[in-house]
């Protein structure tokens, strides 16, 4: 666990087992650092993105999830998975989750962020449905006593995609400024910090680069 080393102030560590670190601040946000000690189960090569989408898009539908962004980056030199998804909450509001997945060919690391909506939640929708609204970029719809909302909610990579969580106009990070405390932004705001400041041991990035399962019946 000390292969990773990253900024954690505001974060308090809790007491744990490795192989495992979990800190909390102050609003009750969660920061994690995982390992496992086995050959990740990423589906495709990190290259091929477009795979590694509807694989995810698919899992997270299953937990009544929904797929905000999903890119391959480069994390301190080594190739990783960033991932920012929604979780709806019962008996309503959403948890966001961002992670970078650091697979390697025999272990992994994951760093997460998670974020709960309290109190009072689908504030900033609703002021940004409006906004919307109002320039003419979302419509409603109506088909007898139907109605559907037009340009408003889409998986942001396959428009097509019919699943109980989805990304809407307002998950935007153009409206992260206007809406700075909301779950949303900070996760995009911790991911960005940890990012900038996250050390990858050598040990790690001289380790066997990560290969799928499917490259690697290939190979």
């Amino acid at each position: 666990m000390e292969a990773i080393f990253f900024k954690t102030t505001g974060w308090r560590e809790q007491p744990g087992e490795p192989p495992h670190r979990i800190w909390h601040n102050d609003i009750g946000d969660g920061l994690g650092l995982y390992y496992f000690g086995i050959a990740p189960d990423i589906p495709a090569p990190l290259e091929s993105i477009d795979q590694l989408r509807q694989s995810y898009r698919l899992g997270l539908a299953e937990d009544n999830a929904g797929l905000v962004e999903l890119t391959a980056i480069q994390l301190d030199t080594i190739p990783a998975l960033k991932l920012i998804a929604k979780v709806a909450q019962g008996p309503h509001g959403m948890t966001y989750l961002g992670s970078f997945t650091i697979p390697r060919r025999d272990f992994s690391y994951v760093l997460k962020v998670q974020c709960r909506e309290y109190g009072i939640t689908g504030l900033r929708e609703a002021v940004v449905f409006a906004q919307e609204l109002e320039r003419g970029h979302v419509h409603i719809s109506k088909i007898g006593q139907d109605s559907r909302l037009i340009n408003w909610d889409a998986d942001p990579y396959e428009p097509t995609f019919a699943g109980p969580v989805l990304r809407n106009v307002a998950d935007d990070e153009r409206y992260d400024s206007q809406f700075p405390n909301h779950p949303l932004s900070r996760v995009r705001r911790y991911l960005n910090e940890l990012e900038s400041t996250v050390t990858i041991a050598d040990a790690v990035k001289h380790s066997a680069a990560f290969l799928s399962p499917s490259r690697d019946a290939d190979e």
